[in-house]
């Protein structure tokens, strides 16, 4: 009879062990993914890389500004996820937006933002002459440019 209740005690001792082995395995390949998974985002961040080229600041009317913003990283971007700020915060959908690549870059894929390629901003507002305003660019990464723009009528 002890024969057999060792051997039932052996048994759920090794599935005891087994278990936990199973549970600490686990929760590491969740750690280590976790990890890969900010590193990734991390790496996208730091290869995503804008920059604002040019803002026509000079207008025959007060009423339109144009920006010229180059994808200096080493990763696609998508211009439609794009926030742009003109002192305040232009809606994706606003009429008064319209983002569109620069014919002349747009070399590789077309109406893809590729490295080294520029996209064009047309901003239709209200402009003061002899005013600074403020220009934001921040990419689906996050990665945020920001240029000033002094007004001036011809």
């Amino acid at each position: 009879m002890e024969a057999p209740v060792v051997g039932i005690i052996t048994f759920l001792l090794i599935m005891f062990a087994i278990g936990n082995i199973a549970v600490v395995t686990h929760n590491h390949i969740n750690k280590v993914k976790a990890n890969i998974d900010m590193t990734t985002e991390y790496d996208y961040l730091d290869d995503s890389n804008i920059e604002i080229l040019g803002i026509n600041c000079s207008y025959n009317n007060l009423n339109e500004s144009q920006m010229r913003v180059k994808n200096s990283g080493r990763h696609k971007l998508n211009y439609n996820e794009l926030e742009i700020y003109l002192d305040t915060r232009i809606p994706r959908n606003s009429s008064n937006l319209t983002i569109a690549m620069n014919a002349s870059t747009d070399l590789v894929d077309p109406n893809l933002w590729n490295p080294e390629e520029e996209i064009l901003v047309n901003i239709n507002r209200s402009f003061s002459n002899n005013t600074n305003y403020k220009y934001t660019v921040i990419n689906q990464y996050g990665f945020k440019v920001e240029a000033n723009c002094l007004t001036v009528v011809k």
